[in-house]
């Protein structure tokens, strides 16, 4: 699914993860392949989650036939984080996680800390994506430390020939 889905990481990174090593250099760029696959993942969860914080203002319009405003403002700032976030996360990727985590944070903390409002399931929902989303940074993290391992190993290469 995440080779349908190559639209959403860097061009560059993409075409790096393509090149050819032989040896344990071809573990190196597989890993590097992988972390890059974290990273269109965590950027798609991030997309997705614009539309998903609208679950719950609709299940509430279906019981009440209703929309509750302060409900749907408070969805609509959380999605316009989500956003922005998505937007940013190819050329900002820390500050664009910073902004994801904010209203996962604050749904997590609504749903923790406000008496009888506490369900098991979004709690359990919202830890995954925030475990995910903040999976992101490490991938993040191990592509770069990658990336510069082979572009040196590819400049020494170069240099001996």
């Amino acid at each position: 699914m995440i080779d349908q889905l190559t639209f959403l990481g860097k061009k560059e990174e993409l075409e790096f993860s393509k090149r050819k090593f032989r040896g344990k250099n071809a573990g190196k760029i597989y890993r590097y392949s992988n972390h890059i696959d974290g990273l269109i993942r965590t950027r798609a969860i991030i997309i997705a989650m614009v539309l998903l914080v609208f679950i719950p203002v609709v299940l509430v319009y279906q019981e009440n036939e209703e929309i509750g405003k302060m409900l749907l403002y408070e969805r609509l700032i959380y999605s316009v984080f989500f956003l922005v976030s998505s937007l940013l996360f190819n050329r900002a990727r820390y500050i664009a996680v910073l902004l994801t985590t904010l209203p996962l944070l604050a749904l997590l903390s609504s749903y923790l800390l406000i008496p009888g409002n506490f369900s098991f399931r979004a709690v359990g929902f919202l830890s995954a994506i925030l475990f995910t989303v903040l999976s992101g940074l490490y991938s993040d993290r191990k592509a770069k430390k990658i990336k510069n391992e082979l572009s040196n190993l590819s400049l020494e290469n170069t240099l001996i020939d």
